[in-house]
Parts: structure tokens; C-alpha cells; sequence
């Protein structure tokens, strides 16, 4: 049986996520990725009664999935738009998410504004160094059950040849069909040597210095194996 999947991890103050939905077409039970927006209110509704994962491997739809990047100055408006994904897979094993392997890829950057000079300077050696370095990668490594549905993930994340561990809150919702993850995710980007304009590390920015945080709203559609 084939179920849906509700990833959110609760993210801070001061920074922009696009959101995604879903559409579930009870014909065919597979789902239609709808325009970027309102995940953050199905977040907060999580299942009220406990969620039983079927075990098992399943794998990601990268043409129905979207990864959502945001970020922005002290002040002033921010930049958002999307990044693919290459390939992506989790393993549940006892009714608990205890793998799973989420690749980027890094030369899909892409600004919902259209600015391509934007985008340029962000596959640039300032940013992601995309020439070097054109894969991201998020590992799973563990989780556990801390709400009736909830669940706390914790992973590495790698992006430039650098691996740091992160962890987020999960909420399930497990329904016929196909399997959604629907996830937020807030990063420190200097953790990943990626400096440029940060007030952390250059003095005299002020106002123009950009946050050190980079937002991720993740919409993933999978089928078990």
C-alpha cells in the first residue's frame, strides 16, 4: 500500500520559504504538484492519530518534485526561486525512516524573478562554486517518533565537499496513493564556507550584509518500490 507523507520542520523569523502543494487525482491516485504555495498551512495540521509507515524503499519522482531556495539582505526584499533534484530514495524499516539519500543538483539553480545575473553569481566561486562543486547531497541517518505523528530527522548535509549534520521535525500524514514529503528546512551557510556579504565575517556591511540563512521548502512525490 502506497501512503502520503508529510515532512515540516519548524523555521525561523526573518527570512522568506516559498511553499508548495498537492493535488491528489483519486483516479489514477497519483499527485499533481500545484503552484508553489501553502505548504506552511498544511504543515500545521498534522494527523491527530498515530501514523504507521509501511516499510519499505521508495523512490522519488524528480519530474513531480520542486525544491524551493530562498534568502535575503538585513533589509530589503530577498531572492527566491528552485533547484532540482537528480535522484532521491528512503528506506522505512520497522515502521520508522531510518535511511534515505536526496541528490541536487546545483547547476539548476534557478530565480523565480528571472534575474540571470543572480543566478550566475550564485553558481559562482562567491556562492555555490557550481563549476567545482554541481552536486548537493542530504543523507538520512536516523529519525524517531516524538508526537503521535511527528517524527525527528536527522541527516548530513553536503554541500561543496562539506558535510554537516541537521536535523528538523517531520510530520506524517498517511493516506491512499502516492507518497508526498513536504518539508522546511533553514541552513547556516557559512557552516559550508559560503561567506560572501556576511555580517558574521565582514564588518562594515551593515544593512547590505546578506543572512547568514538560507531557506529550503522541499515538495517530494515517491512510490514504494
Amino acid at each position: 500500500m502506497k501512503k502520503i507523507l508529510v515532512f515540516s520542520a519548524v523555521i525561523g523569523l526573518g527570512i522568506l520559504f516559498l511553499s508548495a502543494c498537492s493535488k491528489l487525482d483519486s483516479e489514477s491516485a497519483t499527485i499533481t504538484p500545484a503552484p508553489v504555495f501553502n505548504v506552511s498551512e498544511q504543515a500545521e495540521n498534522p494527523e491527530t492519530q498515530q501514523i504507521e509507515l509501511e516499510d519499505g524503499n521508495y523512490i522519488v519522482s524528480t519530474e513531480d518534485s520542486q525544491v524551493a531556495w530562498s534568502g535575503k539582505r538585513i533589509l530589503g526584499s530577498g531572492h527566491s526561486g528552485l533547484v532540482n533534484l537528480k535522484s532521491a530514495n528512503f528506506i522505512v524499516e520497522n515502521k520508522i525512516l531510518i535511511a534515505g539519500e536526496f541528490i541536487i543538483d546545483m547547476t539548476s539553480i534557478h530565480n523565480s524573478e528571472g534575474n540571470e545575473a543572480l543566478v550566475k553569481h550564485l553558481k559562482s566561486t562567491d556562492f555555490f562554486d557550481v563549476e567545482r562543486y554541481n552536486e548537493a547531497k542530504l543523507v538520512i541517518t536516523e529519525s524517531e517518533l516524538n508526537q503521535l505523528a511527528s517524527f525527528l530527522i536527522k541527516a548530513d548535509l553536503t554541500i561543496k565537499d562539506i558535510s554537516v549534520p541537521v536535523e528538523f521535525q517531520a510530520n506524517f500524514e498517511a493516506k491512499e496513493g502516492s507518497l508526498a514529503i513536504l518539508s522546511d528546512l533553514i541552513i547556516d551557510r557559512t557552516l559550508w564556507n559560503i561567506r560572501y556579504d556576511s555580517g558574521s565575517f565582514y564588518e562594515d556591511l551593515g544593512d547590505a550584509a546578506i543572512e547568514d540563512e538560507i531557506g529550503f521548502k522541499i515538495y517530494l512525490v515517491a512510490m514504494k518500490e
